[in-house]
């Protein structure tokens, strides 16, 4: 549970930052442009306008939030607002796009499990035990797969295995979390392979 809080704690704190970012780039926008170019300055201050109202509306959200599931809701459309946000301050502020963090699935899922996750003191966030051979059986795919059959075996998967196709049965979770795993080992594996052929 400690997991949970910490998380939502850094959500509050990174939906508090876009907010604060935001007002900076209404205050810019209104310094800059304001005189010079009113049209562009009503554009950029309608949209920092909206995303205030946005973020306020998650954190209203998250106060009232007590469980996982709803907590990645939440998480997911910060991101897709940070995206937005992201779309209006490149302009104003006429820099390149910053790409924002996005959430580790193998990490939320072991800490909505209790399992831990990233914070278990073991640093590659998957089972040293489980070998090549054992998850591509847990996958259901051949030795010989590429990453790309990985992937696409991966997706069906977690598609039947996920709790919201299911109307909400979580019966299948410890298999989903298996999935997950020999999905990362297979997908570091494939990967510092084609790194390296390449």
């Amino acid at each position: 549970m400690k997991d949970y809080y910490r998380e939502r704690a850094a959500l509050r704190r990174r939906l508090e930052e876009m907010v604060s970012e935001s007002r900076k780039g209404m205050e810019f926008a209104l310094e800059r442009m304001f005189l010079i170019q009113p049209e562009s300055y009503i554009l950029f201050d309608e949209r920092y306008s909206e995303l205030l109202r946005l973020f306020g509306c998650l954190l209203r959200e998250l106060d009232e939030v007590n469980s996982w599931g709803a907590l990645l809701q939440i998480q997911r459309r910060a991101g897709f607002l940070e995206e937005r946000f992201e779309d209006v301050d490149c302009v104003l502020w006429n820099r390149p796009r910053k790409s924002r963090s996005r959430i580790s699935w193998s990490r939320f899922f072991g800490h909505a499990t209790g399992s831990g996750g990233g914070d278990s003191g073991n640093s590659s966030g998957s089972d040293p035990g489980l070998s090549h051979s054992e998850a591509c059986l847990v996958l259901g795919v051949e030795v010989t797969a590429t990453l790309t059959e990985v992937r696409n075996r991966f997706r069906n998967l977690v598609k039947r295995l996920h709790p919201d196709v299911r109307q909400g049965d979580r019966s299948s979770e410890a298999e989903m979390r298996k999935v997950i795993e020999a999905y990362n080992v297979l997908k570091s594996i494939l990967g510092e392979e084609s790194r390296g052929g390449a």
